[in-house]
This record gives structure tokens, sequence and C-alpha cells, in this order.
């Protein structure tokens, strides 16, 4: 397996108690790896570690093969906090700016045409003008994964992407997430407080408190298309 993200006995506390206790985990070039575990686990305060966000003593992080104290490239992991279409869903601002303030310079990519390909990727051309506030739980997230797509990231975090949506929207989500990890190489990482609905399309489960307890494989078919 080629690693994209390699975690070694790393150790992290939050006001002296300690939230991830000797995890060690590695996610494989264009894998789709759910990490689950109750409220409370250490899910998000892993992610936001891989992230760079949160700082830890002990242990060591690698994205790519470089210590993530050394990385610069975070316009390669695209990132989908929880909740993110409910905390600004009010906001007056269009669609295509929602998708446009997540480009980055540093990518490579021409504004423009980051953000034509990601929207016929995402399939929200016809609601690109539309304002953010007017659209559905649904389609503000397809709305905000176009925006973590923008710089055609190598790996995508998703922090529970169908919190606040409808089945319906739900579905549509899981169906997109297949075809993302079906006919490209970005690597995923979905987290979440349980499998119900995608299960089927993820390749690993890792099963998180304080630590990695357990880990189940599933269909591996489509790694290294």
């Amino acid at each position: 397996m080629n690693p994209v993200i390699k975690v070694e006995n790393l150790e992290f506390k939050y006001n002296k108690e300690i939230v991830l206790d000797a995890v060690s985990l590695t996610i494989g070039l264009g894998e789709y790896v759910a990490i689950i575990g109750e409220n409370g686990s250490g899910k998000s305060s892993l992610i936001k570690i891989i992230l760079g966000i949160n700082k830890f003593k002990k242990g060591r992080v690698e994205i790519f093969g470089q210590d993530i104290s050394d990385y610069a490239d975070w316009h390669s992991i695209g990132y989908l906090p929880q909740g993110s279409g409910q905390k600004i869903g009010d906001m007056p601002i269009t669609v295509n700016e929602v998708i446009e303030n997540g480009w980055q310079k540093k990518s490579g990519i021409n504004k423009k045409e980051a953000i034509k390909n990601v929207v016929d990727l995402v399939g929200i051309n016809d609601i690109l003008q539309n304002q953010l506030s007017d659209l559905s739980g649904g389609q503000r997230q397809r709305v905000f994964i176009a925006r973590s797509l923008v710089n055609r990231p190598k790996i995508l975090i998703l922090d529970e992407p169908t919190s606040g949506i409808d089945v319906e929207s739900r579905n549509s989500l899981f169906d997109f997430l297949e075809y993302l990890s079906t006919e490209t190489d970005i690597s995923i990482i979905h987290i979440t407080h349980d499998l119900d609905g995608f299960g089927r399309i993820v390749d690993r489960t890792l099963c998180i408190n304080k630590r990695v307890l357990c880990e189940e494989k599933h269909n591996i078919e489509h790694i290294h298309k």
C-alpha cells in the first residue's frame, strides 16, 4: 500500500486529559476509509491533527511521506467540516462565491477552470448563481463538497457529511462519493458515528475510542484505479 497518511504512536491531550492514546494508522492512495466512534471518542481531534490544526507532543504524523511539521501543501487536502452548510447557510453569498473562496493560488490551477471543473464534477451548474440561503440542506452539502474539491486535492476529509440532510440527499451524496472513490485516486476519510447507508462503499472501517480499537476491511477492488 502506498501511504498518503501515516500516524504512529500518537498521543494527544486536551487540558491534561488524554484524548488519543498511542494511535497508529495508515491511509493508502485511493482508499476510502471510515473512522467511526461515539461522540468524544477522539475522531475529530485526530482529523484536526492531520489537518495541522491540533498540535501534539508525542508520536509522529506523515503526509505523503513528509513529517507534518514540514508539510506545506495544504491545498492537497480537502476538508468538509461538520455542519458547514448550517453554519453559514444564511449569509448573503452565492454558490459560485462559496466555491471561489475555497480556491488557493498555491494549487497552481486557474481559478475559473478549477471552478468549472468541480461544478461539472459535483453537478451543480444549475444553481451556481443561486444564494446559498435558498438551497436545501442536500444542495448546500454538495456546494461545500465542491468547495473542498476545487483545488483538486489528493485527500478528502469529510466530518459527518450527512448531518442535517434528508434521506434522499443522503442517498444522492453516497452515490456521488461512490463515484468519486471509484473513478479517481482521491483518498477519502469519512468521519461518522455509524455506518448506516454507506458501509457498502468504504474499503476499511476503523473504530476509535482514544485508540484504534478494531479494523474491518471491505471491498477493495477500486483501489489503485
